[in-house]
């Protein structure tokens, strides 16, 4: 009966545990990039962060895109540098991170 007891003790948690990431993932999958913080780049799977930074390059101030050029060895340098920056202060805004690093780049 104990061992009954733990086992479902042991799949409640897991199954509460899956719906709260799955409500994060949700979450930061409908705020706007304009809205992201580092820490939410951060938490993109490695693969998807240079996309991430193509979008984030391309938005102006008005939130428009400027220039429908993708600069491909620039966010590949970037990336990186990114990581690192948002590692250190996870709660600034990704966008202003990149335009920041990506003009420093060039």
């Amino acid at each position: 009966m104990k061992k009954a007891m733990l086992l479902f003790s042991a799949c409640l948690f897991s199954i509460s545990t899956m719906a709260a990431a799955n409500a994060a993932e949700k979450t930061q999958a409908q705020k706007p990039i304009n809205q992201w913080t580092c820490q939410d780049f951060l938490m993109l799977d490695e693969n998807f962060q240079p996309t991430a930074v193509g979008f984030a390059e391309g938005i102006t101030k008005k939130d428009k895109v400027v220039d429908p050029t993708l600069d491909v060895q620039g966010i590949a340098q970037v990336v990186p540098v990114l990581v690192q920056e948002c590692k250190k202060s996870p709660k600034d805004n990704f966008v202003n991170k990149v335009k920041t690093n990506l003009t420093d780049k060039k």
